[in-house]
């Protein structure tokens, strides 16, 4: 693209608006085009997608020419990091025809729709596959395993991570060769659940680079600095049992690819609203956190508060590319 674009979904239209003076607004598609549910653009800017209840359109930016379309309820789709790969999830069904279902999530080369590989993904929560940040690796959870692909080669993993009552997992977006897996394990009854760091492919346990235990956690996610050096473990309890929060109780915790780890804590009581690592540089990141009004501050790499943004009525981060502002929402 010569200049950047915004573009908006309306009940009746997609419109774009040229991001430079006169800042012209057109239409991309109108009322024509029915039952518009989504859109997204590729992470580098290359393509713009979006979906109806019948199909997906992939639209290259330069030209906003068509350059394929999927047909199929589409209930969710993203684009690879390097905007070379693009996958969506459908809802899975059994007919007499397909009594085991048939593949529901599908990967195609976005350039051309071209088909790459084909999936059984049967919920919707947790269904997006990961891929490396040079799209070399391609990682998909089932059941109690990772299986992970390589160069794009998707009809056999070369690859696996196993755990018992595996929950999730994340892919740093460390640069290659190197690459490093996050993944969080349910204790069993009497046990503490865990989430780990290993360095693809040493998979064992004892080859974790980091271990952290907890008793109080059903899930997790997973926050990466851009460098793919440290990590921030999110873990939270469907119910918080003391009744202190309505959305379970919450427990952050860090770790780096050098095996340093530890409990994060904050001067303010209370949930945990939103993290977000500043996307300029990997040594800075923010929280909003505590009982209303949530608190906001700047941290460095080693936890320690930078700057005091005060308090207010806050429960998101929105930094630009470059880092050099943040928005509080």
């Amino acid at each position: 693209m010569s200049t950047p674009y915004i573009a908006g979904l309306t009940s009746k239209n997609i419109f774009l608006i040229d991001f430079k003076e006169p800042y012209e607004e057109t239409n991309l598609r109108d009322e024509t085009t029915t039952n518009i549910r989504s859109i997204i653009f590729s992470p580098k800017g290359t393509y713009l997608a979006y979906r109806t209840d019948k199909k997906v359109d992939i639209v290259r930016c330069s030209d906003w020419s068509v350059t394929a379309t999927i047909n199929g309820n589409i209930k969710d789709m993203f684009f690879s990091p390097l905007d070379n790969y693009f996958t969506v999830w459908e809802m899975f069904f059994m007919t007499k025809e397909n009594p085991q279902g048939k593949p529901n999530l599908h990967v195609y080369k976005s350039v051309d729709g071209q088909l790459v590989g084909s999936f059984i993904q049967k919920n919707q929560t947790g269904w997006e596959p990961k891929w490396s940040s040079d799209e070399k690796l391609f990682a998909l959870h089932v059941n109690n395993r990772v299986l992970i692909y390589e160069d794009g080669v998707l009809d056999r993993f070369v690859q696996q991570l196993h755990a018992d009552k595996l929950k999730s997992f994340s892919i740093s977006p460390s640069p290659a060769p190197t690459y490093y897996f996050s993944a969080f394990t349910i204790g069993k009854a009497g046990q503490p659940s865990f989430w780990r760091i290993y360095k693809y492919p040493d998979f064992e346990l004892t080859q974790a680079v980091v271990a952290r235990s907890s008793f109080q956690a059903d899930k997790a996610t997973f926050y990466w600095n851009r460098r793919g050096t440290n990590v921030f473990a999110m873990t939270q309890t469907d119910v918080d049992k003391t009744g202190g929060s309505y959305y379970g109780k919450q427990s952050l915790s860090y770790g780096d690819v050098k095996g340093s780890s530890e409990n994060v804590t904050f001067s303010k009581e209370g949930p945990v609203h939103a993290i977000s690592w500043n996307p300029g540089n990997s040594n800075e990141w923010v929280a909003v956190y505590g009982h209303a009004p949530a608190k906001a501050t700047l941290f460095n790499v080693k936890c320690e508060p930078l700057f005091e943004f005060g308090t207010g009525a806050w429960n998101s981060i929105y930094f630009p590319p470059e880092g050099n502002h943040i928005l509080f929402i």
